[in-house]
C-alpha cells in the first residue's frame, strides 16, 4: 500500500541517484565524485528498501528488503567519512590500506551481524509494519553501531568544517558551509530518531530516515549547484590559479578601469575585490597617468603586447608600495584588444635587501680601507717594535752578562766566606790545639815542679807559695777556657753530640740558665763542617738568649733525617721587634748564624714579638757523598741516644 511516506522515500531514493549520477558527469575520473556517487547509490538501496518495507505485508519479504536497507545504515556513515577526508585532502597522508580499513571495516562488521542475525532483523520489519518497535535498545551491538553512527558523521562534520575554516577562498568556505551544517542537521535527527525518541515511547523508527536523505540532498544540491563543488572547469580552475597566485593581479578593460583582481593584492591593498571593481586605476597605482599612453600604444602597435617597469601601488591607508609590474595587453584571436593583465611584484623586499647590499658594500669598503689603514699602521709599529726588540735583545744580553757575573762573584764571595770560615775554624783550632799542648802542658809542668818544692818554713814564704801556687792555677783555668771557646777538641774528637752536651751544661754553670736540649736521629757522625755550624750555631744563639731574652730557661732542639738537619732554639723572654732589628743593624748575631747556613745552603727563620719570646729555626742540607764516611762514625751505642735529651740545671 502506498501512502506519504512511501511516496517520500521513493521521491528521495530518485533523488539520490540523480545527484549521484549528475556528480559523475561533472567530473569521472576525480576520487571524490566516485566516493559521492557511492554514497549516493547506498543511500538510494536504503530509501528504496525502506519504501518497499512500508508497503510490504509480508513480514518474510520485508525482513528481506530489510536486509539492503544494511548498505546504506551500515556503510553510510563511514562512507561519508572518506567522503570528508578526501575533501579536505587528509585522504592523502593515510595509506590507502588504511583508510580503506578504518571507513569500511564497521560497516562490514555490522552488515555480517545483521545477515547471521536474520530472525531478529525479521522481528523487527514485523514490528514496524503493525506500528510498534520490537528493536531491543540493550543490544551490545546496536550500542555499537550507535557510537559508530554518530562518532563518524561528527568526524565528517568536523573535519568539513576545519577545511573551510582554513581555507582562503569564499566559495570553499560556502561549500564547507552548506555540506556539514546539512550533515550536522541530519546526525542531529538521526540520534533524535534513534536513541531519544524511543526512550520517550515516541516509536517514528522507519519514517525519520526520509527526511534526513531530504536535508542532506539539499545541501549538497546547494554546494554543487551555487558554489560549484566537485567541478573543474578550465574557467574555474584559472580563476583558482589567479586567485592563489603568490603575485599581484590586475585585470583592466578596455577603459582602464579595474576588471578584476586576486587575493594577494587584496591583501596588499588592504580592499575587497568589491570595492575596487569598475574603479579606475588611479586609486591603487599612483603612476596612473603612465597607463593611457600605453594603451594607446599597444591598441595602435599589434607588435607591442608587453611591458615591464617599476611603479608605486597606493594602499588604503595612503602608504605607498614599490612594484615590479609586467603589463600585458590581451587581445583575441582575430587580434582585437581586450583588455590589460598587470602581474606585480612587492618590491619592498627586494628594495630592502638592495639598500642592505649597498650599505654592506659601503661598510665593506670602509672596511677595506680601515683594514689598509691598519695594516700600514702596523707594519710601522712592527718596524718599531723590531728596532725596540733588537735594544731590548741588547739590554738583555747585557743584562745576562751581568746577572752572569753577579752569580759568579755571588759563587766567589760564598766561596771565599766558606774558606774564611774554613779559615777562621783552622786558626781556632791550631790556637786552641797550641795553647792546650804547649801553654798547657808548659804551665802544668810548672806547676807540678812548684808542688815539688821542698815546703818553706817561715810564714812568709809559704804565702809566697800559696800566691804562686793560686796564680798558677787560674792560669791554667784560663788557658783552658780560652782553648775550648776557641774550639772544643772534643768536636773533632767526639763529634756533635757530646760537644753540645758539654756546651749545655758549661752554659748552665755560667750563666745559670737551664737548658732544656733534646736530639732525634742524630746516630752517627755528620761531616766536620756541618759539625762545626751546627756547634756554633748553638754557641751563638744560647749567647743571645743570655745578653737579650732574660729568661731561666731555654730549649733547643736538634733533629736529623736522612736529608737535612732541623734545628731550633726557643725561649719565652722578652723577644724583639724584627723590623726594627733590620733597620738598627745586627747586634744579636743573626747575621753571622744566617752567613753560616747560607754557607752550606742552608737557610735560617726567625719568629719573636715583644713580650712573646723567640724562636730561631735553622735547617740545613746534609751532602749525599759523606753518607759513607758518615755510616763509618757511628756514635757508641747509638740505639740509646737517637731520641736522648738532656736539662742541665745550674747549681745551687
Amino acid at each position: 500500500m502506498i501512502n506519504s511516506y512511501v511516496l517520500l522515500h521513493f521521491i528521495a531514493a530518485a533523488g539520490y541517484l540523480a545527484i549521484g549520477l549528475y556528480a559523475i558527469r561533472l567530473d569521472r575520473k576525480a576520487r571524490l565524485n566516485h566516493i559521492f556517487l557511492v554514497i549516493c547509490l547506498a543511500s538510494f538501496i536504503w530509501a528504496l528498501a525502506i519504501g518497499l518495507i512500508l508497503m510490504e505485508d509480508n513480514a518474510a519479504v520485508a525482513s528481506l528488503f530489510y536486509l539492503f536497507t544494511s548498505l546504506g545504515w551500515g556503510f553510510g556513515p563511514g562512507l561519508v567519512l572518506a567522503f570528508s577526508l578526501e575533501l579536505s585532502g587528509r585522504s592523502s597522508r593515510l595509506p590507502l590500506w588504511l583508510g580503506f580499513l578504518i571507513c569500511m571495516l564497521p560497516g562490514c562488521l555490522i552488515l555480517g551481524r545483521s545477515l547471521a542475525d536474520f530472525l531478529l532483523t525479521t522481528n523487527l520489519a514485523m514490528g514496524t509494519q503493525m506500528g510498534g518497535s520490537s528493536f531491543d535498545l540493550s543490544l551490545w551491538w546496536y550500542y555499537f553501531y550507535l557510537a559508530y553512527y554518530l562518532l563518524y558523521l561528527i568526524g565528517a562534520v568536523v573535519t568539513i568544517s576545519l577545511w573551510g575554516h582554513r581555507s582562503t577562498l569564499r566559495r570553499e568556505k560556502a561549500q564547507a558551509r552548506w555540506v556539514a551544517i546539512s550533515l550536522a542537521l541530519g546526525v542531529f535527527l538521526s540520534f533524535l530518531n534513534e536513541s531519544l525518541l524511543p526512550q520517550m515511547g515516541i516509536d517514528l523508527m522507519m519514517r525519520i530516515p526520509s527526511v534526513i536523505m531530504l536535508v542532506w540532498i539539499f545541501g549538497m544540491l546547494v554546494a554543487i549547484a551555487r558554489y560549484r563543488l566537485m567541478v573543474l572547469t578550465p574557467a574555474l580552475a584559472t580563476e583558482e590559479i589567479a586567485w592563489r597566485m603568490m603575485d599581484l593581479l590586475v585585470l583592466l578593460d578596455t577603459q582602464g578601469r579595474i576588471a578584476k583582481v586576486n587575493r594577494k593584492t587584496e591583501e596588499l591593498l588592504g580592499c575587497r575585490e568589491a570595492e575596487l571593481l569598475g574603479q579606475p586605476l588611479s586609486l591603487i597605482l599612483k603612476e596612473s597617468h603612465l597607463i593611457p599612453q600605453e594603451l594607446r600604444q599597444m591598441r595602435l602597435s599589434a607588435g607591442r603586447n608587453h611591458i615591464q617597469q617599476r611603479l608605486t601601488f597606493l594602499s588604503k591607508g595612503g602608504g605607498e608600495i614599490p612594484v615590479e609590474v609586467a603589463i600585458t595587453g590581451l587581445r583575441d584571436r582575430a587580434g582585437d584588444y581586450l583588455g590589460i593583465v598587470m602581474v606585480a611584484q612587492d618590491l619592498r623586499m627586494t628594495l630592502q635587501l638592495e639598500h642592505e647590499i649597498a650599505e654592506r658594500r659601503q661598510a665593506e669598503e670602509a672596511l677595506r680601507r680601515a683594514a689598509d689603514q691598519l695594516e700600514q699602521r702596523v707594519e710601522e709599529r712592527t718596524n718599531e717594535l723590531n728596532l725596540a726588540n733588537s735594544a731590548l735583545q741588547v739590554e738583555i744580553n747585557l743584562r745576562k752578562e751581568l746577572e752572569e757575573d753577579l752569580r759568579q762573584n755571588g759563587l766567589r764571595l760564598q766561596n771565599l766566606s766558606h774558606r774564611l770560615v774554613d779559615a777562621q775554624e783552622s786558626e781556632r783550632r791550631s790556637l786552641a790545639r797550641e795553647l792546650h799542648d804547649d801553654f798547657g802542658q808548659t804551665l802544668t809542668a810548672l806547676k807540678l815542679m812548684i808542688d815539688q818544692l821542698p815546703s818553706c818554713s817561715s810564714s812568709p814564704d809559704r804565702d809566697v807559695m800559696d800566691q804562686i801556687q793560686g796564680l798558677m792555677k787560674e792560669l791554667l783555668a784560663r788557658v783552658r777556657n780560652i782553648s775550648l771557646d776557641l774550639r772544643p777538641m772534643m768536636l773533632d774528637d767526639l763529634g756533635l753530640l757530646p760537644a753540645l752536651t758539654w756546651l749545655c751544661k758549661r752554659y748552665t754553670e755560667r750563666t745559670r740558665i737551664s737548658v732544656d736540649f733534646s736530639q732525634c736521629g742524630l746516630e752517627e757522625r755528620l761531616p766536620s763542617d756541618l759539625e762545626t755550624a751546627l756547634f756554633r750555631i748553638v754557641q751563638e744563639a744560647l749567647t743571645n738568649v743570655a745578653r737579650h731574652a732574660e729568661v731561666r730557661t731555654v730549649k733547643t732542639e736538634l733533629v736529623v733525617s736522612s736529608k737535612r738537619v732541623i734545628l731550633e732554639v726557643i725561649d719565652q723572654g722578652l723577644g724583639f721587634d724584627l723590623q726594627e732589628a733590620s733597620a738598627a743593624g745586627d747586634r744579636t748575631g743573626l747575621s753571622g748564624i744566617r752567613e753560616r747556613a747560607a754557607v752550606l745552603g742552608g737557610f735560617l727563620e726567625v719568629h719573636s714579638q715583644l713580650g712573646q719570646g723567640t724562636r730561631l729555626k735553622v735547617s740545613l742540607p746534609i751532602p749525599g757523598s759523606d753518607r759513607k764516611h758518615r755510616d763509618s762514625r757511628r756514635y757508641p751505642d747509638s740505639s740509646t741516644k737517637s731520641h736522648a735529651a738532656l736539662t742541665t740545671q745550674p747549681p745551687l
